[in-house]
């Protein structure tokens, strides 16, 4: 009956020694989980953050864009304008330039007829 209970009390002491190494196997698990937990939710903020930013520079990049769309139609239209006053500068300037070719036709015959009356 002692080699019985030597024998129990040896079986109940490998079970105890098995179930603690399997606990500490358990607990280095968890602590390893917990850390990359840990680990994970620092990634998350730090990609949070980046999140932010990148959203404020395409809030911004929408502001310059605009402001380009916005500068574009200006510049078109003082670029329409100063293609008027162009044109129009340039029909002033045929328009004198035919006034200048009569006059220049008139005095020639003006002259011909002075020289003409000398002969």
């Amino acid at each position: 009956m002692a080699d019985q209970k030597t024998e129990i009390s040896k079986m109940i002491q490998d079970t105890i020694e098995d179930f603690d190494a399997k606990l500490r196997t358990l607990e280095e698990k968890v602590t390893s989980l917990e850390q990359k937990v840990s680990d994970c939710q620092a990634d998350i903020s730090v990609i949070q953050q980046e999140t932010k930013m990148v959203y404020k520079i395409n809030q911004k990049v929408q502001e310059l864009e605009e402001g380009v769309k916005v500068g574009k139609e200006a510049a078109q239209s003082d670029i329409g304008r100063i293609e008027e006053g162009f044109r129009k500068e340039l029909t002033d300037k045929d328009q004198q330039i035919d006034e200048l070719k009569k006059t220049i036709k008139s005095l020639k015959n003006q002259f011909a007829e002075v020289e003409s009356a000398f002969r």
